[in-house]
């Protein structure tokens, strides 16, 4: 990983995908909203947004707390 970390964010990608997904089409949430396909998409791609810059963000954040220079 410390080769290819492209693969991090493939992986954390994959995870916000599918906690979006299993968000989405819960019985309940499917029972009280109905959310359409769109709907369901769009908290999935949130989701992946969000659990990337989340990640980017700790390293920063563990980096600079360590005194380490991060490059932009």
């Amino acid at each position: 990983m410390d080769r290819y970390p492209v693969v991090i964010y493939i992986g954390a990608a994959i995870l916000g995908r599918v906690g979006g997904e299993m968000m989405m089409t819960d019985p309940i949430v499917v029972r009280l909203y109905q959310p359409s396909k769109a709907l369901q998409y769009s908290v999935e791609a949130f989701f992946v947004i969000a659990v990337i810059a989340v990640g980017i963000l700790w390293v920063r954040q563990k980096k600079a707390s360590r005194g380490i220079k991060w490059n932009s």
